[in-house]
């Protein structure tokens, strides 16, 4: 790493003034300048993957007669939430295919050389199995994995989802051949936390996977992605920067909205060599 790099990420898309989580919001976080946006990834007790912050509808979605609903999405069939519609807004509740066919062709019609990325923030109570319904959709929309890698990051608060990507031999089938793509050979996977030292544990676990025999397709934490206020402390700087830096891991930090903030990092920028900053 020559040179350090900062990079500004749309929280849930254009959070600050569009509808959290919708197409427009999603557009409008490109046009502004952003390359990436996070969004959140639930799926239903059918098995189809739906964009929402909340596990519950009740903040953001109403029904089509602007009725309140109050659908637990992990307990919930789509079928009863496909006619949901932002609140204001009235803009759909959206499928992730719905998002990545939308992805697709926004990156189709750019002409700019801007890597436009989707970070995927995966809550804690969400099922492992997502982890294999999120690459069955990404097939279904284009049909080559290894065009995803460097498009997709996969943000989890749990090793279990890293574990379980590790050890199901489902997905040593799925990847093992496939040929890195733009320099990818695979999806950069975030851990998602609110303190830094919990993310010593997934230092370790990579640790653990380069032991392991180089047969195996191995899915390491890439970086983490961190609350602001976890990078004020001097143990933040002296004991985790330089494991970060060890394993060459980058580092999203959120939110962060002011100038005034993005100078205090940018003195930390150097130590990591890759920053991002989530907005």
């Amino acid at each position: 790493m020559c040179s350090p790099e900062c990079l500004v990420v749309g929280h849930r898309g254009f959070k600050g003034k569009h509808t959290e989580n919708t197409i427009h919001g999603f557009e409008r976080c490109f046009e502004t300048g952003a390359t990436i946006f996070e969004t959140d990834v639930w799926t239903t007790r059918d098995e189809v993957l739906v964009i929402s912050h909340d596990v519950n509808t009740k903040r953001v979605f109403c029904d089509e007669d602007g009725n309140e609903t109050d659908f637990n999405i992990l307990e919930t069939d789509f079928e009863q939430l496909r006619p949901l519609r932002t609140i204001g807004s009235g803009e759909p509740l959206l499928t992730f295919q719905d998002v990545l066919r939308w992805f697709v062709g926004y990156v189709k019609e750019m002409t700019s050389r801007a890597e436009f990325k989707i970070l995927l923030d995966l809550k804690n109570a969400n099922p492992p199995k997502l982890l294999r319904l999120l690459f069955e959709d990404m097939l279904a929309v284009h049909d080559d994995l290894a065009w995803w890698f460097p498009r997709i990051q996969i943000g989890v608060w749990n090793l279990r989802f890293v574990k379980y990507l590790n050890q199901d031999p489902y997905f040593q089938t799925l990847f093992l051949g496939l040929q890195p793509y733009n320099g990818y050979s695979c999806f950069d996977i975030y851990h998602i936390l609110l303190s830094w030292q919990d993310s010593m544990v997934y230092l370790g676990y990579n640790d653990y996977l380069a032991t392991l025999p180089k047969n195996r397709y191995k899915f390491r934490v890439a970086g983490v992605s961190l609350i602001h206020v976890s990078t004020w402390s001097a143990d933040f700087l002296e004991k985790f920067m330089p494991a970060a830096k060890r394993q060459d891991l980058k580092l999203y930090t959120w939110t962060v909205n002011r100038v005034s903030q993005l100078k205090v990092l940018s003195v930390l920028l150097p130590r990591l060599g890759r920053y991002r900053n989530m907005a």
